[in-house]
């Protein structure tokens, strides 16, 4: 789980490199939008880097519902000027960003595939009173986010992963619990 969280702070990198070219291009949709890469502004910014000389075009059929009445505001605050240095790097970085979301999804995938060795010892440990509550404040770290979200949802990923396990090396000792066993799998990776 190094890797993703070294994924993650790549991910928020690029985040804010886009950012950058979006305030130096003076196109502030972040001061009227909640999260710049939100469904509807991420289309307001492809439409922009697709179309750049297209100055008057209607943002409203891309926003969601909940923002139609930001339409104006929204339409005011994206008239800057995109520069071509300022686009082309505005794609890299947008191509980079889907890209390190995918290897985020991959990794993450792969953990709980491993997981799902456990789910028997999973069960039993959710089945306790208040579990869930200690559970939650004792997996706090970004290492545990991922078993976490299996906790949560164990039926997302298909069982059968006893090769990925034989792939990482994990040594099978008898006087290791499973639940120790995942953790040791879960620091590994």
């Amino acid at each position: 789980m190094r890797y993703r969280f070294k994924l993650i702070n790549f991910k928020s990198s690029e985040k804010n490199r886009i950012q950058n070219s979006l305030t130096v291009s003076n196109i502030m949709i972040s001061s009227v939008v909640s999260d710049t890469f939100g469904v509807s502004s991420m289309k307001i910014i492809h439409h922009i880097l697709d179309n750049p000389d297209d100055k008057d075009f209607d943002v409203s059929s891309m926003l969601h519902a909940s923002m139609q009445d930001k339409a104006e505001t929204i339409t005011k605050s994206i008239n800057g000027n995109l520069t071509k240095p300022q686009a082309d790097k505005m794609r890299v970085c947008l191509h980079h960003f889907e890209n390190i979301e995918k290897h985020i999804s991959d990794i993450e995938r792969v953990v709980l595939g491993l997981a799902q060795l456990y789910l028997p010892q999973i069960e039993i440990i959710l089945s306790l009173p208040s579990i869930k509550d200690v559970l939650l404040s004792l997996l706090s770290s970004v290492r545990s986010v991922a078993i976490w979200q299996f906790l949560i949802h164990p039926n997302i990923y298909a069982p059968g992963q006893d090769s990925l396990r034989k792939t990482m090396k994990v040594p099978e000792r008898r006087n290791r619990s499973k639940c120790h066993e995942l953790a040791y799998i879960s620091s590994r990776y």
